[in-house]
């Protein structure tokens, strides 16, 4: 009986640390499956911070919908690359065809004929030391995303002022330096 419990306790640990392990190790497979693109970040207002997370709005959240959505849809957005980032081509609801760029999110509200959408990319969080320079997301400003195969994104890395770098999780490794180095 006592050995049951023991077990049972040894299986229940075991669980949980395989579970710590396994998520490090789905954001490695999305970051070496996945697509980088260049999103535009509209420009913030820093009040929205809250502790040491910004909220980022993008290009890509905000389209015009003639009553085609509802507030809880999943869309999926196509993307194409433009001159400085990638840019909506068109968004449907059903996962487009394999070979193309594109984002999954979901409607969280519609105001008017626009619909805006969240990619689960919307919040950042920047070191408490670097709260003080974000009167810089006033200018032009991008992030780096990573897009799996089915959609899903995460953010690599933010492009401030085309000079300043912020690294959300040491699992991206890769300073650099300026703007100008990412390849377009």
């Amino acid at each position: 009986m006592i050995m049951n419990k023991e077990k049972k306790f040894i299986i229940a640990i075991s669980i949980q640390v395989l579970i710590i392990f396994l998520v490090p190790i789905f954001g490695l497979i999305m970051i070496t499956r996945g697509t980088e693109v260049v999103l535009e970040i509209n420009p913030t207002d820093t009040k929205f911070l809250q502790d040491n997370r910004l909220e980022l709005s993008y290009d890509i959240s905000k389209f015009y919908d003639s009553d085609s959505l509802r507030v809880g849809d999943e869309v999926y957005v196509s993307l194409y690359r433009g001159i400085d980032s990638w840019r909506p081509q068109y968004f449907e609801t059903s996962k487009p065809s394999s070979g193309e760029v594109f984002i999954k999110g979901t409607v969280s509200k519609i105001l008017g004929d626009y619909a805006y959408v969240n990619y689960g990319i919307e919040n950042y969080l920047i070191p408490e030391e670097l709260r003080g320079e974000l009167d810089i997301l006033k200018k032009r400003n991008y992030a780096r995303v990573i897009i799996d195969k089915d959609g899903n994104a995460t953010i690599k890395n933010i492009i401030m002022g085309e000079e300043r770098f912020f690294y959300p999780n040491p699992v991206f490794p890769d300073p650099v330096s300026t703007f100008d180095e990412y390849d377009f």
